[in-house]
């Protein structure tokens, strides 16, 4: 007389595990790639908005940021004592020239390089 089993075997659960790895030999890579480009595209963001207002600022007379991390940058475009357009640094950015006339380079945490030209907004760095 044949029992009724109500357990897996050792194969398929050795099957199950394989299917497992080869899944996760895929998808691991896929997700650390997609980590990265979150990261770099959030830096090129921040970089762009940085040069917005550093130009602004340029532009008012105003003090250039040359190195700044962690910090506010903010423009009074109207002299009302409210900022018009303002940005807090996520990450460190420091530029070449204090007059808005250099390059600007920003570096998130675990990611590439990459510069903005001030004047023509030309980005370089992470494949252009």
């Amino acid at each position: 007389m044949r029992r009724e089993t109500k357990a897996f075997t050792l194969l398929e659960l050795l099957i199950v595990m394989v299917i497992i790895g080869i899944l996760a030999i895929v998808a691991i890579p896929q997700y650390l790639d997609a980590v990265q480009s979150a990261k770099e595209t959030s830096a090129i963001t921040e970089l762009k908005e940085f040069r917005e207002i550093a130009l602004m600022l340029v532009s008012m007379g105003e003090a250039f940021p040359g190195t700044a991390t962690g910090t506010v940058i903010s423009v009074d475009i109207n002299n009302d004592g409210s900022a018009e357009k303002s940005l807090t640094l996520v990450n460190t950015i420091t530029c070449t020239a204090a007059d808005g006339t250099g390059t600007c380079t920003i570096t998130p945490a675990g990611g590439n390089a990459v510069t903005i030209d001030m004047p023509s907004g030309k980005i370089s760095g992470w494949g252009d």
